[in-house]
């Protein structure tokens, strides 16, 4: 049966429609507690320092953490590894800290968190914590960044170039190949600047 211009009967209407609907901000739970975090406004920046003291004086706030609080608790966040028909030339993966140490290396990177009573109390701590920041130089081109010439974001690693890859042989969707001036297959190549997406495949 075609589904093109047929009305299609969806499982979730009939709670959404009557108010019934359920989301993690209707969950309440005895003694639960709220989290927010305090993101860098920065894309490459040096921490210099991270003053909390106020955060951590606030009636109703539980906890104020930052990467020094969590060093050796909680490890950093691996990178996937890469799967399908793919040939690796070379991986330099990066992990990725919870909360950022030393320096951030993208603008939204998680810089301190603060668990309270509410939502409320845990976001008005989040605006007490000062942070200071040393700018350093921004890569913002994908092709600038692969260049030998480019500031590394990780300096350890010496490059931006966190992974290269070729695909085997991929079958494209007729219309795709017709664009591409291509006949069944085609092989694709890349490389992807640090840090490496977690997405699979």
């Amino acid at each position: 049966m075609p589904y093109t211009g047929q009305p299609l009967k969806r499982f979730e209407d009939p709670q959404l429609v009557t108010g019934k609907g359920s989301f993690v901000d209707d969950i309440q739970l005895p003694e639960m507690l709220h989290a927010a975090v305090l993101r860098s406004p920065h894309a490459h920046a040096r921490l210099r320092a991270i003053n909390v003291a106020a955060a951590r004086n606030m009636a109703g706030v539980v906890a104020v953490l930052t990467g020094a609080d969590i060093a050796g608790v909680l490890g950093d966040v691996p990178t996937r590894a890469m799967v399908g028909g793919w040939e690796v030339d070379a991986v330099q993966p990066v992990e990725q800290p919870v909360l950022a140490r030393d320096k951030v290396c993208y603008v939204g990177q998680p810089v301190a968190i603060v668990v309270a009573q509410n939502r409320y109390l845990a976001r008005d701590a989040v605006a007490l914590i000062r942070v200071d920041y040393e700018p350093l130089p921004p890569v913002l081109d994908p092709l600038a960044a692969l260049q030998t010439e480019a500031t590394p974001i990780h300096a350890a690693l010496g490059s931006n170039v966190g992974c290269g890859w070729r695909m085997r042989e991929v079958t494209w969707p007729r219309p795709l190949l017709r664009l591409i001036g291509s006949s069944s297959s085609a092989t694709m190549c890349n490389a992807s600047p640090r840090p490496l997406s977690r997405r699979v495949g």
